[in-house]
């Protein structure tokens, strides 16, 4: 077997120029439009750390479009009883039709990411106030290339079964939606779960008891004798799905998972292979002696169409399930029984041109029903249940549900589950952190809150954790792209200052939490890109002098450049001294700005009192610095405002 058996060029070629008009706006459309969103963002001056989402929002909701009309267009013949028979008459089997359009198809989806990616990287590197990880362009690029990929060759396998473009439509989302939606209905129990659920769990072991744990019922008094207690304990969805089917899962259902992208992406590049071959087999053997339709056989028909009521019923049955039954109740089943029949009368006379057997419609819409209302009901529970014994390894999460690390040291699950447990550690904590865990194939995720001196004993044990540990320095070894200073953002390639934060945040023990200053002037944000992710983490650089000094004449030096770049008083338009509020007032500004421009140049001494100022101007905030502490606060008695409820650029 060669490559011409499996691929013409020609055909290809031809078949693009039949449709060019389509084929260039799939492939320029979103990249212009999101070019233009970009160009957007970049040409308000304004300094903003982009997302995923931020920098490719358009391109996310073209996943569900273009591909599906890629393929519909490259396909477009076996829609036209004329087209069939002419392309049939060529000197090409249909197993070289199926492939060629389908390896052209990728093309096309390549060359538009490519253009994308392009398109994102010149106006990030044009714009320095867009601060992106270059490393987040890239996985861009290879999420969406798989995801079109995905999407495209769904709907090349519905192109091969089905006659015309609706029921191509319906297919494809079936394919795409059907398996994946019946996996979340059973493991959300009947999408009851959506957020913290009621855990029971069993700790036979003294160190994992809590230390306090209060009852209000009988029924506690009894799970407490025999070491079975309750907590609040947020579940995910376990099961990995395709990239399509997670976006809509989150936002759709509200059901967390696991940021797991990565294994997302090997799913959708296996299915993909796996449905070329399927799609490859089925185009094969197609007959086209029926065109317009929606397939040759009825019973297919009837199949796909019962299968498409699968969601409507599941969605049906929680709405239903929630409510007691009433008289109201009652002519709400009606109507939707109405509707859900309306629905499939409309279908039949889209897709076939009339209605397909009335009775069977009734028989398979009541087999839907009844097995949906056995399977809510079998999986519908009140509460989870897990033992402590079970608990082999527990991961710590940073604030976006990141993974820090992972231990099995069985002191560190006790002492975490004994936190947990404890109805007085919420009254008594200093610290808290974030707990990950898998039990029997079930993830759980929850907080506990702990003393300082705890907090530190958990903290010791993790770094001389050797697993952990080095879990822990593949964390911090993360591509930390941005920086937040008081003063606002910056890329960490702008200034020395930037290399210092990152190697002191590399070098930094403290694994959950970064102890914030006193002093707001010394706690900055990084901006952190991993695993298809942005996450923020607050940390306080404090405790170096020499960071601190550069980072305060950091402030000082932006400001000089903001007086000397100012046109008129009036670009001020606020004031704070040491995050106080100033009066508004035109005479007032006048004297804080000329005593900031007075005393711009005076070398700063860290070792003695200092105070800030904080302003406002059209291009942004600026912080000046100041050893001349009395005379600071002689101004801020003089204008600082008795409002303390004035809040300017969410400070």
């Amino acid at each position: 077997m060669n490559l011409t058996s499996l691929f013409n060029f020609n055909y290809l070629k031809e078949n693009i120029k039949k449709s060019k008009a389509i084929i260039l706006l799939c492939m320029l459309l979103l990249p212009i439009l999101n070019g233009i969103i970009l160009l957007m963002h970049g040409s308000t001056g304004d300094n903003f750390v982009a997302s995923i989402y931020d920098v490719s929002g358009i391109i996310l909701f073209g996943m569900y479009i273009i591909p599906l009309v890629l393929s519909i267009t490259l396909f477009s013949f076996i829609y036209k009883k004329g087209a069939v028979d002419f392309t049939l008459s060529m000197p090409i089997n249909k197993r070289q039709i199926f492939l060629t359009n389908t390896i052209g198809g990728m093309a096309i989806i390549l060359i538009m990411q490519i253009i994308n990616f392009i398109v994102m990287l010149l106006v990030s590197l044009i714009y320095s106030n867009i601060i992106v990880s270059y490393k987040m362009l890239f996985d861009i690029l290879l999420m969406y290339s798989i995801s079109y990929i995905f999407v495209f060759v769904c709907t090349n396998i519905a192109a091969s079964v089905s006659s015309n473009k609706i029921t191509t439509i319906v297919v494809t989302l079936l394919i795409m939606f059907l398996i994946p939606f019946i996996s979340t209905f059973i493991n959300s129990n009947a999408f009851t779960y959506y957020g913290n659920s009621d855990v029971k769990v069993e700790c036979v072991n003294d160190s994992c008891k809590p230390k306090n744990y209060y009852c209000d019922t009988v029924k506690c008094e009894i799970d407490k004798k025999n070491n079975i207690y309750t907590a609040n304990i947020r579940k995910y969805d376990n099961v990995t799905y395709t990239l399509p089917y997670e976006l809509i899962k989150d936002n759709l259902f509200g059901i967390e998972s696991d940021n797991r992208v990565n294994t997302s992406i090997i799913k959708m590049i296996i299915l993909s292979i796996i449905y070329i071959i399927v799609g490859t087999v089925l185009f094969s053997n197609k007959r086209f002696e029926i065109v317009g339709t929606s397939f040759r056989s009825e019973k297919v028909h009837i199949l796909v169409r019962t299968l498409t009521t699968i969601p409507i019923v599941c969605l049906a049955y929680v709405v239903l399930k929630n409510s007691s039954i009433s008289s109201y109740d009652i002519f709400s089943i009606v109507l939707l029984l109405v509707l859900i029949f309306t629905y499939l009368i409309i279908y039949d006379l889209i897709t076939r041109k009339k209605v397909t057997n009335f009775f069977k419609m009734a028989i398979c819409l009541a087999i839907v029903g009844g097995v949906t209302i056995v399977v809510g009901t079998l999986v519908d529970v009140d509460s989870y249940s897990i033992k402590a014994k079970d608990v082999k390894e527990i991961s710590f999460l940073d604030d976006n549900g990141n993974v820090i690390g992972s231990t099995k040291n069985t002191e560190v699950i006790n002492n975490s589950i004994s936190l947990l447990l404890d109805t007085e550690a919420l009254e008594n904590y200093t610290y808290n952190y974030t707990i990950k865990t898998n039990v029997k194939g079930s993830t759980y995720r929850f907080n506990v809150y702990t003393t300082k001196d705890n907090y530190n004993h958990i903290n010791n044990i993790l770094i001389n954790d050797k697993e952990f540990s080095k879990d822990f320095n593949k964390y911090k070894n993360n591509d930390i792209f941005g920086i937040k200073y008081k003063d606002g953002y910056n890329r960490t390639n702008d200034s020395n200052l930037s290399d210092m934060i990152v190697n002191k945040y590399k070098n930094d023990k403290n694994i959950f939490m970064n102890n914030n200053s006193n002093n707001d002037l010394f706690n900055v944000t990084l901006y952190v890109y991993n695993g298809f992710n942005v996450k923020e983490i607050d940390f306080d650089v404090s405790g170096d002098k020499n960071l601190e000094v550069g980072l305060l004449r950091y402030y000082n030096a932006n400001t000089k450049k903001m007086f000397s770049k100012i046109n008129s008083d009036n670009d001020i338009y606020n004031y704070y001294i040491d995050d106080t509020y100033c009066i508004y007032n035109y005479e007032y500004y006048n004297e804080i700005s000329k005593f900031i421009i007075d005393n711009i140049d005076d070398n700063f001494d860290i070792n003695k009192d200092y105070g800030y100022i904080s302003t406002y101007t059209h291009n942004g905030k600026n912080v000046f610095v100041t050893n001349k502490v009395d005379e600071l606060n002689l101004l801020k008695s003089k204008y600082a405002s008795l409002d303390t409820d004035v809040v300017i650029d969410g400070e």
